[in-house]
């Protein structure tokens, strides 16, 4: 049931009409690059901006307000707002040697990364490596499987079962 997050945008005094106040806004702003959703005044000191679909990653916006938007005493710094949207974001939250509780000879390295956007699974998988280096100092690509919760968030790469050498 996740929503995208809204922007609100705070004035420091009264910059509503109270007739406004509650309503949807539908003129007198504008958002580059154009993105669907609602403006409404919550109140007479902020703006919320509702999108109907989720920000683009890493997206610069520009909010322009018209001067009609307020009423005639208001009178804003600047007519015009830049933000920009969070960057994608992988960070490696937890790793461990697993031994299989019911097996104790299956054992499996495991990682457990963190996305801070839904992940490319294709994108992603294809830039995993795992290597067993054996006594040697030879890397040998192994095999391992990856899973996801349920909105791509944190990926859980597990390797097939590692064997471990007698010395």
């Amino acid at each position: 049931d996740a929503r995208p997050d809204t922007v609100t945008v705070t004035f420091s005094g009264s910059a509503a009409e109270l007739k406004d106040i509650g309503k949807p806004i539908t003129a007198g702003i504008t958002v580059n690059p154009s993105l669907g959703g609602s403006w409404r005044w919550r109140d007479d000191r902020h703006i919320v901006f509702t999108p109907a679909a989720d920000w683009a990653v890493a997206q610069n916006y520009t909010v322009n307000f018209d001067k009609s938007l307020f009423p005639d005493h208001v009178l804003l710094h600047k007519y015009s707002y830049s933000f920009t949207t969070a960057m994608f974001t992988a960070a490696l939250d937890k790793t461990e040697f697993y031994k299989d509780p019911v097996s104790p000879s299956i054992k499996r390295a495991v990682a457990t990364v963190k996305f801070s956007h839904p992940v490319n699974t294709v994108d992603f998988e294809g830039r995993i490596k795992v290597d067993l280096i054996e006594d040697g100092g030879a890397a040998k690509p192994f095999q391992f499987k990856v899973t996801y919760n349920k909105f791509m968030g944190t990926a859980h790469i597990q390797s097939d079962p590692v064997p471990i050498p007698a010395k």
